[in-house]
């Protein structure tokens, strides 16, 4: 029967309750196929897709998502609907196509799927160019996530790379990317906005059709976007062979470029370049080095004309002012490129042709500066970056007389107008030109009376400049250290009054008076409190926030370190590092200014120490698009050509933001720990041990420890404790460190954690052997009075022991006492415990093979420990610790920063966020010139080839080592795991090959009792059920279950659904082909000696008051029921699981043998 194409769209559509349009979901490829087979159109599915597209996390849409890429292959003639309807119509966040996400079960990422189906199009439809403007279009009209849109373009990329010479891109093309250059990319984070710029060069450059590049003005506009040195260079040659340019071409631009009217300043697009990103000056330098002028005639031809023009402006009063400040602004645009040409003759050229006119073009901006002062202001820069001292100091004196005489006259306020120009050209020169203005800036203008007559008379309004300029002036003239007084109430207002464009000059004039010694102590908090207020006011979304911030951060830097303003930067530093929490780059911006500071004076305030413990384990987990983001840029810097891009622009990511922190502040305490007071020293120790005990005494939860942001924390206090053992001298607080980790030992179970402490202790035992010896000897002679986990921490010690000691004599005596200690626990009931007095007892006896003491200790008593039977548990156990890093890593040689920070980290399984590179320690101790007694890395390569510790929740609620860990445990996410977590059984090769499963689930999350949950635990372990479902595998720890299942739960294979998932799971587990079999009575119940189980078949079971929920029973296939011959209505729950068990186990027995 043929369905109409709407018919099938309202079937699924009509409904959008998972559980009514499942049915139909079972079915999909056949109804895939009957829609090609008949040639219907492929709309349904399309609508279908984008719905369970937008929450990939339901267990329908993992299911429709794997279908479609495994299974389902779009014919030729649907790829384009698929693109432009799926695709480019749905990209929310949500979009699985756009996440680069993993789907379970297969290895290919969602890029590449795109790009293959892109490929696809293009390369089966008549018109490409069309199809093309089609698809750029649409991308240029949808409103895009940032990531989506840099995805969508890097595949884009890779379909150019493959497909180069095609000749596809037109006219209309270039003018859709220069579009979205323009108007798409200036709020994206800089890595993503640097990689949309990359790729959309990429495409151009090998999907063009050069013959349009002698004719197309928006090609040169578009090439004229991007940045020379940073984007053009790669692509230089091709662009040269195939552009097609000559010099009458460019003397037409010229020509326009000087007869235009003022720059459109929204053309100024700042693509990582510092100055001149005009398109007008690009276009000309661009069309310069494409022309590649080798002789001075052309060069004379072309711009001759123009220097006439400004050296005779003066003589000639009737020429045209803008021809001769469009000219100056032409040269000066032109000067400040970099050329492709290694001799950069047409550069050297312009600048011995301009400092012939120096002192002409010098008088024409002084006289018509008047007049337009804010157009003229930044005219000066080309003659002062090529002048000589001479006509430079001339050009200043002029000015400073001539605004003289205009005060002495009386001639209204037409003296700002030249003190404008004054006071920015004479800013630039003590910037860009130090050495040859500072002195006389100092010991002759500076002083002037003038200055300080002008400073009050600035405020005063002037018609043909606008206030915030006169601001920036008049603080412009106070930064560079104009003396005057009764200076601060008046920068108080201008700071309420000035706009974020004008305030990072006032927070610079506040700097300078921070530094001047008559400014009071008074003065100085008002002067910070203010500025704090309004820097609090300015947005941090608006680009102008960070230049604000910047300086402020170096107004402030003069005074980190006065006491009587402490208390306020330390508030001030609190609120910035709350506002870390959703604002990435605050804190690396404060510390490139104060941390300098720090290390010249060689002292902190004490009120700081806070903040550096916060930074020292600062970091926060996210949330999920600031990750994707970070997926992003990390997916970008995979291309080699595009690190070698981030790297020419020294743009940092921001996903290395918050570790930029840890390492900057973590090698600073080292570098400054010397130079701190006793107080500070015992402040630092103590704060980090009060942190990370306020975090232990905390009661978590197992399962959601790893990862989490506490147990970050934890981690990083302990890394930071374990760096200060090898700076602290001071054996009082030594003994504190040892006393807060000994007693950690005694509650912390988590095993990164556990390990840092043993390591910090092995450490301290090596500073006082006597005292801390004994501690460790009576741990294990008291082994029965402590925790598992604590003795399984001190045999782990103990097999550190023998390396700390140098002397044979010593080590004799250790091993012989040691040996004492750890016979009984080879003995002792607990397994954990066994198994690590075996592997010490190994690991001891190692050594002493290696010393050659066999004869001096009680070797050959112990020896046959090291023959233990591998198919034993114990045997096993042991095998496992000596191939995990556990077993190979010694604290002695192996500490360094990289082992710290990056190693183990890495073998412990703390997401990979958390790991430092050794290469960042370098960069910054560099930088800074750090020295510290760790050194970065590992002398040993030993714990490059270990196995990582795979910890697992077993039976009894202890991590122990084996099985796998959740798909949580290496998430970056602070999420729930999986949806499902799962705790396998033992791997044991062995008898896994003897063991047959059948494929019946018992779903018992409904149950509530352990004791029905224990038994039925044991029942499905005997009988060789696939898996057992319950609603917490927090109960695996309860021991009443553990009486009841015996050991049945290291076998089976146990999966957590609590209630409130259990309607998405049964659906899931429907759709994958599972029949639902309820146990309950219902009128339509049948025998359950009458039906015939299918082999693939869900077991579910009922609360033992409350019996399955109707909505549940609505998705069941079948319920059964037993039947009963006596009063009572109802089995245990526990019994009733177990007849039907053994029922569907008696079928299917033969074929499970």
């Amino acid at each position: 029967m043929k369905l109409p194409d709407n018919q099938v769209e309202n079937v699924i559509l009509e409904d959008g309750v998972v559980h009514l349009i499942k049915p139909l979901l079972t079915k999909f490829d056949r109804l895939f196929n009957f829609s090609l087979e008949h040639e219907l159109s492929l709309t349904w599915l399309f609508i279908l897709l984008q719905r369970l597209f937008a929450n990939t996390s339901s267990p329908l849409a993992r299911w429709t998502i794997r279908w479609f890429f495994n299974s389902m292959k779009l014919p030729d003639n649907q790829v384009e609907n698929f693109f432009l309807e799926t695709v480019l119509e749905w990209s929310s966040n949500n979009f699985v196509f756009l996440k680069g996400e993993e789907i379970n079960d297969s290895k290919q990422l969602m890029e590449q799927c795109l790009e293959s189906y892109l490929e696809r199009w293009l390369d089966h439809v008549e018109d490409p160019n069309s199809c093309l403007l089609t698809l750029l279009s649409r991308i240029q009209t949808i409103k895009w996530s940032h990531i989506s849109l840099v995805r969508v373009l890097y595949s884009l990329r890779t379909y150019a790379l493959n497909h180069q010479n095609q000749s596809l891109l037109k006219d209309e093309h270039i003018k859709i990317f220069s579009s979205l250059i323009l108007t798409q990319f200036h709020t994206y984070a800089p890595v993503l906005r640097l990689s949309a710029y990359s790729s959309i060069l990429d495409i151009v450059i090998y999907l063009l059709d050069w013959s349009i590049s002698s004719t197309s003005l928006n090609l040169l506009r578009f090439f004229a976007l991007f940045d020379r040195s940073t984007f053009l260079s790669k692509h230089f040659q091709i662009i040269l062979d195939h552009f097609s340019f000559d010099i009458r071409q460019l003397q037409t631009f010229i020509g326009e470029f000087i007869s235009s009217e003022d720059l459109d300043t929204s053309l100024d697009t700042r693509l990582f370049s510092l100055d001149n990103t005009l398109l007008e000056y690009r276009q000309i330098a661009f069309l310069l080095d494409l022309i590649d002028i080798h002789n001075t005639d052309m060069l004379k031809t072309i711009f001759n004309p123009l220097i006439e023009n400004i050296r005779t402006a003066y003589q000639r009063p009737y020429m045209s002012i803008n021809n001769v400040r469009k000219s100056i602004e032409l040269f000066s645009g032109l000067i400040q490129e970099n050329y492709f040409h290694s001799t950069n003759f047409v550069k050297d050229w312009f600048s011995s042709s301009i400092r012939l006119i120096v002192r002409e073009g010098l008088n024409f901006i002084k006289i018509h500066s008047v007049q337009q002062p804010i157009v003229f202001v930044k005219l000066p820069i080309i003659f002062l970056m090529i002048g000589n001292h001479g006509d430079i100091s001339r050009f200043l004196q002029e000015l400073i007389s001539q605004m003289e005489i205009m005060i002495q006259q009386q001639s209204g306020n037409t003296w700002q107008c030249l003190f404008i120009l004054f006071i920015h050209s004479m800013d630039w020169l003590l910037t860009n030109r130090l050495s040859d203005f500072n002195n006389e800036w100092n010991t002759k203008l500076r002083t002037l009376p003038l200055f300080s007559q002008l400073l009050p008379l600035l405020d005063q309004p002037n018609t043909n400049i606008p206030q915030a300029d006169m601001l920036i002036a008049k603080y412009l003239l106070i930064a560079n250290n104009i003396p005057s007084t009764d200076l601060y109430n008046n920068i108080i207002d201008d700071l309420f009054k000035a706009s974020p464009r004008e305030l990072p000059y006032v927070f610079r004039a506040i700097g300078v008076l921070l530094r001047q010694t008559q400014t009071t102590i008074e003065n100085k908090c008002k002067l910070i409190e203010n500025s704090i207020n309004v820097l609090n006011e300015v947005d941090h979304r608006m680009p102008v926030y960070w230049p604000c911030l910047t300086m402020f951060c170096q107004t402030i830097s003069s005074s980190v370190t006065d006491i009587n303003v402490s208390n306020l930067l330390t508030e001030w530093f609190t609120q910035m590092l709350e506002r870390c929490g959703h604002i990435s780059g605050i804190m690396n911006t404060i510390l490139e200014s104060i941390i300098p500071i720090w290390l010249y004076e060689h002292r902190i305030q004490s009120s700081h120490l806070p903040i550096i413990i916060e930074c020292i384990i600062f970091g926060q987990i996210y949330q999920k698009d600031k990750k994707q983001q970070w997926q992003a840029e990390q997916l970008v810097e995979q291309d080699e050509s595009f690190r070698l891009l981030l790297s020419n622009t020294h743009i940092i990511p921001e996903y290395c933001y918050d570790r930029n922190i840890r390492v900057l502040m973590q090698l600073f305490i080292l570098h400054i720990w010397p130079s701190l007071l006793n107080v500070q020293q015992n402040d630092i120790v103590m704060q980090i041990i009060t942190k990370h005990r306020h975090l232990a005494l905390r009661e978590r939860r197992p399962r959601f420890c790893t990862n989490s942001l506490e147990h970050r924390i934890m981690f990083r206090s302990l890394q930071c404790l374990l760096c200060l053992t090898s700076v602290i001298k001071n054996s009082s607080l030594l003994k504190t460190i040892y006393d807060n980790i000994v007693a950690t030992l005694t509650r912390e179970n988590e095993p990164s954690l556990r390990l840092l402490s043993e390591w910090i202790i092995v450490r301290l035992i090596s500073e006082d052997r006597t005292t801390r010896l004994n501690d460790l000897y009576e741990y294990l002679h008291h082994a029965h009075q402590h925790r598992t986990g604590t003795i399984c921490a001190w045999l782990s010690i103990a097999s550190h022991i023998p390396n700390l000691l140098l002397n044979q004599i010593e080590q004799i005596e250790y091993i012989n006492k040691i040996f004492e200690y750890i016979s009984p626990l080879l003995m002792h009931s607990n397994f954990h415990i066994r198994t690590f007095a075996c592997s010490t007892m190994v690991k001891i006896l190692e050594y002493t093979e290696r010393h050659h003491l066999e004869n001096e200790t009680p070797y050959e008593v112990y020896r046959y420990f090291k023959r233990n039977d591998e198919k034993s548990e114990l045997g096993r156990y042991i095998m496992k610790l000596q191939s995990l890093f556990l077993y190979q890593f010694d604290p002695i040689r192996d500490f360094s920063l990289e082992t710290i920070f990056y190693t183990l980290p890495k073998l412990s399984l703390i997401a990979d966020d958390e790991y430092l590179s050794p290469e960042w320690f370098i960069e910054i101790s560099q930088q800074l010139h750090f020295t510290f007694p760790i050194s970065v890395h590992n002398v040993s390569t030993i714990l490059q080839s270990c196995q990582a510790g795979i910890w697992r929740l077993t039976a009894t609620g202890k991590f122990d080592i084996g099985g796998m860990q959740d798909e949580e445990g290496s998430s970056t996410i602070q999420h729930k795991a999986n949806p499902y977590p799962i705790v396998e059984p033992l791997d044991d090769t062995e008898f896994r090959g003897s063991i047959k499963r059948s494929q019946l689930i018992v779903v018992a999350s409904l149950i509530d009792k352990q004791a029905n949950l224990g038994g039925l635990c044991r029942t499905g372990e005997i009988f060789g059920i696939k898996e057992l479902v319950i609603g917490s595998i927090r109960i695996l720890e309860d021991q009443q279950f553990l009486n009841l299942s015996m050991t049945a739960h290291k076998w089976l294979r146990i999966k957590q659904v609590q209630e409130r998932e259990l309607k998405d799971y049964l659906i899931d587990m429907q759709v994958q082909g599972y029949t639902i079999v309820a146990v309950e009575q219902t009128v339509n119940s049948q025998s359950l000696y009458e039906f015939e189980f299918p082999e693939k078949t869900l077991l579910l079971l009922g609360n033992e008051r409350e019996g399955i929920r109707a909505d549940l029973l609505s998705l069941v296939n079948v319920t059964v029921e037993i039947p009963q011959a006596g009063v009572i209505r109802s089995l245990n729950v526990h019994v009733t699981g177990a007849l039907c068990i053994s029922e569907y186990t008696r079928k299917y027995m033969n074929m499970m043998k």
